[in-house]
C-alpha cells in the first residue's frame, strides 16, 4: 500500500522528518518507508527513512538531510498478519 504527495525537494541545510504512531496492533508486523522520487507516477523510487518493524502501540521519528531533489514523496507500508491503525506524518524543515 502507499500514498503519494508532491511535498517538494529537501535543499543543503534541510531536513525531511517523519513520525509514525501506531494506534492499533492486532497484527504481527508492520513495516512503513519514506520514498522519494522526481516523478508523480514514483518509477524510481528511492528509500528515504525506514522505521523499525512495529508490532505494538507506540511512536518513532527519523529524519534525513538534504539534499534530496526528489520532490514527490510517498509513504509505503506493509502489514503481515492481522490489522494495524497507523499515522504517518512528514514534514520538511
Amino acid at each position: 500500500m502507499l500514498f503519494r504527495s508532491q511535498l517538494g525537494a529537501v535543499a543543503s541545510g534541510q531536513i525531511v522528518a517523519a513520525s509514525l504512531h501506531v494506534i492499533a496492533a492486532s497484527g504481527t508486523s508492520l513495516d512503513v518507508t519514506v520514498e522519494s522520487d522526481s516523478t508523480s507516477g514514483m518509477s524510481s523510487p528511492t528509500t528515504q527513512l525506514t522505521f523499525a518493524q512495529a508490532t505494538a502501540i507506540g511512536g518513532q521519528f527519523l529524519s534525513a538531510v538534504g539534499p534530496i531533489t526528489d520532490d514527490w514523496w510517498r509513504v509505503s507500508w506493509t502489514v503481515v498478519g492481522g490489522s494495524f491503525t497507523f499515522v504517518v506524518a512528514i514534514g520538511i524543515r
